[in-house]
């Protein structure tokens, strides 16, 4: 009896390691990057108005955010829960504006618009 103990124990620990071994840690996934390169649309907006992006609705520990190219042609206002990104027109030009969809640790998504901005209607 004894026997069948320190051989189920034996077992035990042989198990424990192997399954410890082999998850050691997270695996690294890649960076999910959808149109990071290419603008996904072309939009045209005068000075003083806004132009707003709808993207998705993401998940309550994650937001989107304007990660460049906004300024100094737009002013970003994001709504976090929503998935709504307003940007003002404030000065004539033309712009790629990257938006990233992210945690606290890393960049889930990259969305790029190109925006032109024209002066306002006299």
């Amino acid at each position: 009896m004894k026997w069948f103990r320190s051989l189920l124990s034996l077992f035990f620990i042989l198990s424990v390691l192997a399954l410890w071994s082999g998850c050691s840690g997270p695996a690294k996934r890649a960076q999910v990057v959808s149109n990071a390169s290419t603008p996904v649309q072309v939009l045209q907006v005068r000075v003083g108005r806004y132009v707003d992006l709808r993207l998705p609705r993401p998940h309550p520990s994650r937001w989107w955010a304007v990660e460049s190219g906004a300024r100094p042609w737009l002013q970003p206002k994001i709504e976090k829960d929503t998935g709504r990104i307003r940007l003002l027109a404030v000065k004539s030009g033309q712009t790629e504006v990257v938006c990233v969809l992210r945690d606290t640790q890393r960049v889930i998504r990259k969305v790029v618009v190109a925006v032109e901005v024209e002066g306002a209607e006299k």
